[in-house]
C-alpha cells in the first residue's frame, strides 16, 4: 500500500495481463515511485529525514503523471494524467493501483511503463528532476524530535505529542504570529465552516482529520493529525493540503513525521508553547457574535492592551485620583474581564466568606481577583463601561478590605 493509502482494497487490476507481460520482459515488477524520495535525498546528499515528506510525495506523483502522461500522448493516448489524479483522490497513493492505470492500456502501457522504468528510474532522472524542485521549494529542512513533555497520558499536550509520536505522518503550518491570526488565515483559504470544534482543545476537518493549534514565544503551529483509513476524507486531504500550500507570509507548511519528528521551528514552538482554546478564535465564532468580538478585540489593542499569551489581553485602567487598576481580558465565547484586589496564592477563608456582589472571586495567582462575565452583544462601550466599573470596584475592595490576615492573604 502507498503512503497515503486508506484501509480499503485497491481496485482489482484490469488488465493483469499487461503487468504479467512487464514482469516476463523485465524481470521484475514495475518501479516503487514511493522510493523517489529517498533517491533525492541520495541526490542532495541529506538525510531522509530532512526531505519534507509530504511535498516529496506529492511533487513524485505528479512528476509521474505528467511524464507518463507524455509518453502515452505520443501514441495517440490522451487524459492519462487525469486518470491518476482521479485513483490518488479515491484511494491515496497506492502503487497498485496507480501503475494500473498505464498497464490498462495493454501492450501499449508496458511500452509506456517500460519507457519510464529506463529512461526515468533506473537512470536516476526521476531522482534529480525531483531533488532539484525540493531543493527549489522549500522542500528540504532539517528535522529535529520533539521532546517528550513527560505528562499524565490524559494531559491534552501529552496527547498531541504521543499522536505526533505514533502517526505516520502529520500535516503543519507555522510561523511568527499569533494562533488568532493563524487560524484566521486557514479559513480564509479553508472557508468557512470546514474547521469545527469538537473538544475545548481539539477539533475536527471531516469525519476523521483532526487539529488543534499550539502557541508560544516564537509564533503559533495549527497541527492536522488525518486518519487515513477514514472513509471518504481523501479527497478532502488532499484538497486541504492544496489550499493550505497557498498561505501567505508568515505561515509555512511542513510535515510531521513518525515518532515526533518535525521541522526545528515546530518543535520550538510546541515545546515552549501551549494549546489554545479552540473558542478563543475569532474564525470560529458564532457568525452573530463574529463582528462584535473581532470590535471588542480591536478596541482592547487600541487603548493599549498587550497579549500575555493565546488566550489573555493585559491593560491597565484609570479609576480616579491618579490610580491606576491591572485588568485582564479572556475572549472566549464571551468575554471574561477580571482584576486583581490582593497578592496571593490562596484566597483566605474570611475572604471566601465575603459578599462580592455580581463579581465572582478568583484565585489567579499570583492574586487573587474579582471578575465578570461580558457578552458581546454589549458591544464595545458595553464592554469599557463594565471593565471601568470593576476596575473602580476592585480598587475600592483592595484599599479597603480588612481581616485578621489581611496583610497575608
Amino acid at each position: 500500500m502507498g503512503l497515503f493509502s486508506r484501509n480499503v482494497p485497491a481496485p482489482a487490476p484490469r488488465t493483469p495481463r499487461a503487468r504479467e507481460l512487464y514482469r516476463e520482459r523485465n524481470g521484475r515488477d514495475a518501479p516503487v515511485i514511493a522510493d523517489l524520495p529517498a533517491q533525492a535525498a541520495n541526490v542532495l546528499g541529506v538525510p531522509r529525514s530532512d526531505i519534507d515528506e509530504m511535498e516529496a510525495i506529492i511533487a513524485a506523483h505528479r512528476l509521474f503523471a505528467a511524464v507518463a502522461d507524455e509518453a502515452a500522448s505520443r501514441t495517440g493516448r490522451q487524459g492519462l494524467s487525469e486518470q491518476i489524479d482521479r485513483v490518488i483522490e479515491t484511494v491515496g497513493y497506492d502503487e497498485t493501483a496507480i501503475w494500473d492505470v498505464v498497464f490498462a492500456l495493454g501492450p501499449g502501457g508496458v511500452a509506456i511503463a517500460e519507457h519510464l522504468t529506463t529512461e526515468y528510474f533506473d537512470n536516476g532522472e526521476f531522482a534529480s528532476i525531483l531533488a532539484k524542485h525540493l531543493a527549489e521549494n522549500g522542500g528540504v529542512q532539517p528535522y529535529v524530535r520533539v521532546p517528550d513533555p513527560g505528562l499524565d497520558s490524559t494531559d491534552p499536550h501529552q496527547i498531541v505529542w504521543m499522536t505526533l509520536s505514533h502517526l505516520g505522518l502529520s500535516y503543519t503550518v507555522h510561523g511568527a504570529g499569533t494562533a488568532n491570526d493563524l487560524i484566521d488565515a486557514i479559513v480564509k483559504v479553508l472557508g468557512d465552516g470546514m474547521l469545527t470544534r469538537t473538544a475545548p482543545l481539539f477539533g475536527r476537518l471531516g469525519e476523521q482529520i483532526n487539529w488543534c493549534v499550539s502557541q508560544g514565544p516564537g509564533g503559533s503551529v495549527f497541527f492536522l493529525f488525518p486518519m487515513f483509513e477514514a472513509g471518504d476524507d481523501m479527497s478532502m486531504l488532499m484538497t486541504v493540503v492544496d489550499r493550505l500550500e497557498q498561505l501567505p507570509a508568515p505561515w509555512t507548511t511542513s510535515v510531521g513525521k513518525k515518532d515526533a519528528f518535525v521541522v526545528a521551528p515546530v518543535a520550538e514552538i510546541f515545546t515552549a508553547g501551549t494549546l489554545v482554546p479552540l473558542e478563543c478564535f475569532d474564525a470560529l465564532a458564532e457568525p452573530a457574535i463574529r463582528p462584535h468580538r473581532r470590535a471588542v478585540r480591536a478596541s482592547l489593542v487600541e487603548g493599549g492592551f498587550e497579549a500575555i499569551g493565546p488566550t489573555l489581553l493585559k491593560g491597565v485602567l484609570s479609576v480616579g485620583d491618579g490610580r491606576t487598576q491591572l485588568l485582564w481580558a479572556s475572549l472566549g465565547d464571551r468575554v471574561r474581564i477580571v482584576s486583581p484586589i490582593a497578592t496571593a496564592d490562596e484566597i483566605a477563608d474570611w475572604l471566601q466568606a465575603h459578599d462580592f456582589g455580581r463579581y465572582q472571586l478568583e484565585s489567579m495567582p499570583p492574586f487573587v481577583t474579582l471578575g465578570l462575565w461580558v457578552d458581546y452583544t454589549a458591544g464595545v462601550e458595553g464592554l469599557r463601561a463594565e471593565a471601568v466599573t470593576l476596575a473602580q470596584y476592585a480598587d475600592h475592595c483592595e484599599r479597603s478590605l480588612s481581616g485578621p490576615d489581611s496583610d497575608e492573604l
